[in-house]
């Protein structure tokens, strides 16, 4: 399956990213809001994504990296209050 970059809101389940950490290890957090019945899909997606290990941005720069690890967990109450706010 293709991975399909999109321009506005995500079609399937509004999300946010963060980046943690600096120099060359850092740490990725993909905060989404999803009905049930799509979780699995929206996961399956993330994870297809950064294994990659490849994205061109808008500006035309191209970004690569390695995947070491993916795994869910569970959302601290910031993110909680985050994503009450996504799914608005």
């Amino acid at each position: 399956m293709r991975v399909l970059a999109h321009d506005g809101p995500c079609p399937l389940a509004p999300h946010h990213t963060a980046v943690a950490g600096t120099g060359p290890e850092l740490r990725l957090r993909v905060v989404f809001v999803a009905e049930r019945a799509h979780e699995a899909e929206v996961r399956r997606r993330v994870d297809l994504a950064l294994r990659r290990g490849r994205l061109t941005g808008p500006d035309g720069a191209t970004t690569t990296w390695r995947l070491r690890s993916s795994a869910a967990a569970e959302p601290s109450p910031a993110e909680r209050s985050l994503g009450r706010r996504l799914g608005a």
